[in-house]
């Protein structure tokens, strides 16, 4: 009997794993706000859109109001983002992953 603890385990750690290399991708390429340009970046983006744009209805970007650079508070942002992602990642591969191990175990 495959134990769902674990695989909800295993499912959540690999939601991080893409989530945190997607939006590494996404710093190294230089391009944190989505721009019109067709290529993989723009893909990453839309991949990386959900979380993103729950993240910044949570901390809003604070232009209209008087702060010291008038910018967003990425620190905050940024974690938020990465976790958001991990879950639905995790909300998406926890089948994938629960069937892999089902079968593969009868394998043996």
């Amino acid at each position: 009997m495959i134990v769902l603890r674990k695989t909800l385990r295993v499912a959540l750690l690999v939601g991080f794993i893409v989530s945190l290399s997607l939006f590494v991708i996404v710093i190294l390429n230089g391009e944190m706000e989505p721009t019109g340009q067709p290529g993989f970046v723009a893909q990453i983006h839309h991949l990386q859109q959900p979380g993103s744009s729950l993240a910044h209805n949570w901390f809003p970007c604070a232009q209209s109001a008087p702060s010291a650079d008038g910018e967003c508070q990425y620190f905050k942002i940024i974690p938020v983002t990465i976790l958001l992602n991990a879950l639905l990642y995790a909300g998406i591969l926890f089948i994938p992953i629960y069937l892999f191990r089902v079968f593969s175990t009868s394998l043996d």
